[in-house]
């Protein structure tokens, strides 16, 4: 008997122990018995910047965000996605995901958390075929070729060009279309003479074109004199990624790159 109650005591005694563990863990907001997970880290297929590799995220702001993230001590899992479905995640699921190289705008600010700078682009020009360079004449700013109803323009659906070229997308271009899919994908369509030019970062032109199996000297740019200083390219975060987190990954940028628009 008294044996007996000698077990029920230690029982009673490991029950109470577990539950206060159980009370310490909840108030602590975290458990020891599970792993924090890797972060989910999404990227466009957009050479230089990111894009896979031998089956690897490879890119230099793949390679920044992969230091800062080592940084700031969160592991991470990188994936490449579309555009669309990239912000789909973020801004409309809310997922505990980043995704690398994306451009603060006010419907983006309004629905995700974005760090600090990681880069910033030099100013656009226009890529089109080398056959059709009689076509765009003396055009050598955003105004003339946007006003041109013979040339169209191709972008990406749900892909920013900084807030100052967007407006002006939606406000003077005449002939725009719009596709879902990648940089790439763009660029063959413009081969294809389905759209008669793109925006693009001068660095992008080389690595996009051989990367989508196109010859570099097939293809030119126009120079736009009305075309803005590049925009900071940021992580973008779905609200499952708490502040807390985004704060370690900010300090990790301050500290690796001080004026926080690192050179590749």
């Amino acid at each position: 008997m008294q044996s007996k109650r000698v077990i029920m005591q230690r029982c009673f005694t490991w029950r109470l122990i577990c539950v206060s563990a159980s009370l310490f863990v909840l108030l602590a907001g975290a458990s020891p018995c599970v792993a924090e997970e890797p972060l989910r880290v999404t990227y466009l297929e957009r050479p230089p910047y990111y894009h896979t590799q031998n089956g690897r995220p490879a890119g230099f702001l793949n390679d920044i965000t992969a230091e800062v993230l080592a940084r700031a001590g969160i592991e991470a899992s990188f994936k490449a996605l579309p555009a669309k479905r990239i912000l789909d995640e973020i801004m409309v699921a809310g997922m505990a995901a980043c995704s690398v190289g994306w451009f603060k705008t006010p419907e983006r600010e309004a629905a995700a958390r974005f760090s600090l700078p990681l880069w910033r682009d030099p100013p656009y020009v226009a890529l089109m075929r080398a056959e059709t360079a009689a076509r765009f004449g003396e055009h050598s700013s955003l105004s003339a070729l946007f006003g041109d109803a013979g040339l169209r323009l191709g972008v990406l659906d749900g892909f920013s060009y900084g807030d100052p070229i967007d407006a002006r997308i939606t406000a003077e271009a005449r002939d725009v279309y719009r596709m879902t899919g990648s940089q790439r994908q763009l660029a063959r369509m413009l081969a294809e003479g389905r759209v008669d030019y793109m925006l693009i970062a001068p660095l992008e032109i080389v690595a996009l074109l051989e990367s989508s199996g196109l010859a570099t000297d097939e293809f030119g740019t126009v120079a736009l004199d009305d075309v803005p200083p590049g925009p900071t390219r940021h992580l973008i975060c779905g609200r499952g990624v708490s502040v807390g987190v985004m704060k370690r990954i900010d300090r990790a940028i301050r500290e690796l790159y001080p004026n926080a628009e690192p050179a590749p």
